[in-house]
């Protein structure tokens, strides 16, 4: 499973550091994340208020493993824009 977490505050850092804790197979992303979270996750290159950006980088990444519905990056800008 892949986790896209935004944004790089403490409540971020903290997500990101729990969840490269966590057992299973995953693969941590921030964007746009800081020094003490690049310890821990990929950071992404983008404002987290980018929601283009971030649908395209979603889109980009999604592999349907946790959840089959298909994802496309108009469908990632709408779950970002309804959630900002």
């Amino acid at each position: 499973m892949r986790i896209l977490v935004v944004g790089s505050g403490g409540r971020e850092h903290t997500l990101v550091w729990k969840f490269a804790q966590s057992p299973g197979d995953h693969e941590v992303f921030c964007a746009p994340g800081n020094a003490g979270i690049a310890q821990h996750a990929h950071l992404v290159e983008l404002d987290a208020e980018d929601i283009p950006g971030l649908a395209r980088e979603g889109a980009s990444q999604w592999t349907g493993r946790f959840n089959p519905r298909s994802m496309d990056e108009a469908a990632f800008e709408a779950l970002f824009e309804a959630v900002a």
